[in-house]
């Protein structure tokens, strides 16, 4: 990610020098890059998601942990918003989410070189605060400054509901094509459905998720007599194609989103003493948070899981979201682009010096949520609003 914002950083410069303004309009396709980008990746991590009896601990302390760590981090970074710029809490904890939200797209082809417990637990983690984080920001945008309004636990509810019934029909249609143009039309739709569920305020991602996870365990979803009514066979086939589609085409949506949000960082802010006592601040909430968390939760070391949270796709496309009604005039792109340089510069040193987790032999708080069995393995592993008109 690095690499890719400072070729973005110097394209941006080398236009400026020859006077050629290559950051017009880029922000329209800035978003439209991180949409397909973020279809694709957690596309890709739930058709990689099997299901079976020994992962069902992985998948609950993986939730938990991404749930816990997200709502912590908000809570205490938007009342630290509140205090240093004098903000009402609500507003400050509409910035505070997209910030406490962990970027699988940064984090999944970053922890390759791991040992195979941390990478399916990092993966997973990532995974689900993308898509809780996105469900919460929803939730409290939709609260209008009225906490626990039914309107946003209707939202969630209606959300997950028609997310399973939505992917028991995807599966059962897409099982029965037999035209040899499937991947790229099956995307498309998924890209349709996740359209209209923005306008409808919907957690779109979760359909995504649910429907990638439908397609990779249709004998768990399809039992008893529902198994009559798709062809396992051409499921099968269809989860290969996605693997290498969904990978290639994320890889190299990541890689423009990246090069395209370079180019529009302004250096000169990240010099702004405010910028920097107030991204500083966030830094030290969210590792501070993520490592109090890790050591009361899990029987695992926590060295180097508190390192690897980088902020990215997702963070920059809710930060963006966010209706103008609740702006903050000192929390703007200049915070937003520290704290995305500082997560990614913390994630590459804690890379750089990680070495094989040690297994301690309690932990301060035991909730079952003890690391999964060794032999637990993936199989591959200016601003508008949608919300404004509200």
């Amino acid at each position: 990610m690095l690499f890719l914002l400072g070729t973005g950083v110097f394209l941006k410069q080398i236009s400026t020098y020859y006077n050629v303004n290559l950051t017009e309009n880029l922000f329209g396709y800035l978003e439209l890059l991180g949409v397909i980008g973020l279809i694709m990746i957690v596309l890709e991590a739930a058709v990689d998601l099997k299901i079976t009896k020994d992962k069902i601990p992985l998948v609950r302390k993986s939730i938990l942990m991404a749930l816990l760590v997200l709502l912590i981090t908000s809570l205490a970074m938007g009342s630290a918003i509140m205090f240093l710029l004098d903000e009402p809490f609500f507003n400050s904890l509409i910035y505070a989410i997209p910030l406490s939200v962990v970027s699988s797209a940064v984090l999944i082809p970053s922890v390759h070189s791991l040992t195979q417990q941390k990478k399916e637990f990092l993966i997973y983690e990532s995974t689900f605060s993308d898509i809780i984080g996105i469900m919460f920001f929803n939730f409290i945008v939709l609260q209008e400054e009225s906490i626990l309004n039914i309107g946003g636990i209707l939202n969630i509810i209606f959300t997950i509901i028609q997310s399973v019934l939505i992917s028991y029909l995807l599966v059962y249609i897409f099982s029965k094509f037999k035209t040899g143009v499937r991947i790229f039309l099956i995307i498309a739709i998924l890209a349709i459905l996740y359209a209209v569920g923005k306008k409808l305020h919907l957690s779109s991602l979760l359909l995504i998720f649910i429907f990638g996870l439908f397609l990779n365990n249709t004998k768990l979803f399809f039992f008893n007599k529902l198994q009559g009514y798709i062809d396992h066979g051409a499921v099968k086939k269809l989860v290969k194609d996605f693997h290498l589609i969904t990978a290639e085409t994320a890889f190299v949506v990541r890689t423009l989103f990246f090069v395209a949000f370079g180019m529009m960082i302004d250096l000169n802010q990240l010099l702004d003493p405010k910028v920097i006592i107030v991204g500083s601040v966030i830094i030290v909430i969210l590792y501070s948070v993520r490592y109090l968390n890790f050591k009361m939760f899990l029987k695992t070391d926590v060295f180097p899981e508190i390192f690897l949270a980088p902020r990215g796709l997702i963070t920059i496309l809710l930060f963006f979201q966010i209706p103008a009604v609740y702006e903050i005039r000192g929390l703007g792109m200049g915070v937003l682009f520290f704290v995305i340089l500082a997560t990614g510069l913390i994630m590459m040193m804690g890379l750089m010096f990680s070495k094989d987790s040690i297994i301690d032999e309690f932990t301060v708080i035991d909730f079952g949520l003890g690391p999964s069995s060794d032999n637990a393995n993936i199989d591959k592993i200016s601003k508008f609003s949608e919300y404004d008109d509200l």
